[in-house]
């Protein structure tokens, strides 16, 4: 298993990876220790869960510098799809083995086994960082109905600036 964070600088940016109801559905930035921690806390609501919610938060670690903007979607559409997942199948909390079997990404022609939730979490989790580093983008396949496909998408350069001459105008003669 990988370690990111000494157990002392969790315990300082915890509140904010472990965080109040409010910043819920919003991308939270944590500059650290010469880490920063981009993260997207998300709450699902139900009665099946002590205290009718169940609280979690998607999250990468990076070096203090990178640029990390191009990562907020697939953090966003990462954690949406984990909670969409947990809403149908309770995917996250529950420890039975809901899925088995083996199977084909169509997207790769990988096989794949399907493994119990957290498991697949565990095993997931690295493998979608890995492929998001070194493809830009990663196809997984999570049980018989969901394939996870996320992709960063590198933000453009900004247009060259343009001259006022070198602009196109639309003349129009009208024969009066």
């Amino acid at each position: 298993m990988r370690r990111y964070l000494s157990a002392d600088v969790f315990d300082g940016v915890s509140d904010y990876i472990i965080t109040k109801p409010q910043l819920c559905g919003k991308i939270v930035t944590i500059v650290t220790s010469g880490h920063k921690i981009v993260g997207y806390p998300l709450r699902v609501r139900n009665e099946r869960y002590h205290r009718y919610a169940l609280m979690f938060n998607v999250g990468l670690v990076f070096n203090a510098g990178a640029e990390t903007s191009a990562y907020e979607g697939v953090l966003r559409k990462l954690g949406n799809t984990l909670h969409t997942m947990e809403t149908e199948s309770s995917f996250l909390i529950n420890t039975a083995t809901k899925v088995s079997g083996r199977g084909e990404c169509a997207c790769t022609g990988t096989m794949f086994t399907a493994l119990p939730p957290q498991s697949q979490l565990r095993e997931y989790l690295p493998a979608i960082m890995d492929g998001l580093l070194s493809f830009g983008q990663v196809c997984l396949p999570i049980d018989d109905v969901h394939t996870l496909f996320l992709r960063i998408f590198k933000p453009m350069p900004p247009p060259a600036l343009v001259a006022e001459h070198e602009v196109s105008s639309f003349v129009s003669l009208h024969a009066d």
